[in-house]
């Protein structure tokens, strides 16, 4: 695998911070940028520290109840954002994107009726690029790599030592709970029938279940070598695809943020050539 070297990392910002942007324009399309929230808006009881710590110390009402501040908030986090997609090094876009997105993420879970976890990704990542020599940014994105192989592997010993990975029912309970009002409201559909079919085959359930499980123990391996990054992006790419399909919930955006420490030097190379291309066509 080839090391990465100083000019990737304009590649590797860009990519990363393009994706977070496209999620965010994605979601503000959808109604949820603080602009966009209902006023009054109801705020979730059932929320960590980390929520209520904003909550308390009236930031989040700063942001949600004026409109003004809130108006302020988006442009300058989308706009450092932009800049920092063009002047990948200037350290002072990066802390206001990221500290933006983070607390973006918060401010969106505490006023919404169910977590969107899957913003966490990006929310953890971005802080990435906010270091000031290349040296340190390597070390930082080196670091994410491990803390993603740190987590799928946690994931994985959590459900090993709390019985899941033995209960062999476990994938078709599961997948019952999740995919019942789905099925009651598309009957008849192509997919509703496909649903209907695995209901009748739970073998197959469970058994894909368990494969699951294991992609996520797969990840064990990427806190010693590097070796076998490239299967470890199609593992996730299969956990995304099977939570997609059985269990309805689009993670998408956590997804990109996973798979991108995983991405060796080869690609970012190959990207940062496009990019030089693509910025002497535009002068």
């Amino acid at each position: 695998m080839k090391q990465l070297m100083p000019n990737d990392r304009a590649a590797i910002t860009r990519f990363t911070v393009g994706t977070s942007l496209l999620f965010v324009a994605w979601r503000m399309l959808a109604g949820l940028s603080l602009l966009q929230l209902q006023q009054p808006t109801i705020f979730r009881t059932d929320a960590d520290f980390s929520y209520w710590s904003l909550k308390v110390f009236g930031i989040a009402d700063m942001l949600i109840s004026n409109h003004i501040a809130a108006m302020a908030f988006t442009i300058i986090f989308i706009g450092s954002g932009l800049l920092l997609v063009f002047f990948t090094r200037k350290i002072i876009f990066a802390w206001i994107f990221a500290s933006g997105y983070f607390v973006y993420s918060i401010l969106i879970n505490l006023y919404a009726c169910h977590s969107m976890h899957y913003m966490a990704g990006f929310s953890i990542i971005l802080f990435a690029f906010c270091a000031k020599k290349d040296e340190q940014f390597f070390l930082s994105w080196e670091l994410m790599r491990y803390f993603i192989c740190f987590m799928y592997s946690m994931v994985f010993l959590m459900k090993l030592i709390n019985g899941a990975f033995a209960d062999w029912d476990s994938g078709y309970v599961f997948f019952q709970g999740n995919i019942t009002e789905y099925l009651y409201h598309n009957q008849g559909t192509i997919s509703g029938n496909i649903y209907q079919w695995f209901l009748l085959h739970p073998f197959i359930v469970n058994l894909g279940a368990k494969f699951i499980f294991l992609l996520e123990g797969l990840f064990f391996i990427g806190l010693f070598t590097k070796r076998f990054d490239s299967l470890l992006i199609v593992a996730s790419l299969l956990i995304f695809l099977s939570t997609y399909f059985f269990v309805d919930v689009f993670f998408a955006e956590l997804l990109f943020a996973v798979i991108s420490p995983l991405i060796g030097g080869r690609f970012w190379k190959r990207f940062s050539i496009k990019n030089k291309d693509f910025y002497k066509a535009l002068n």
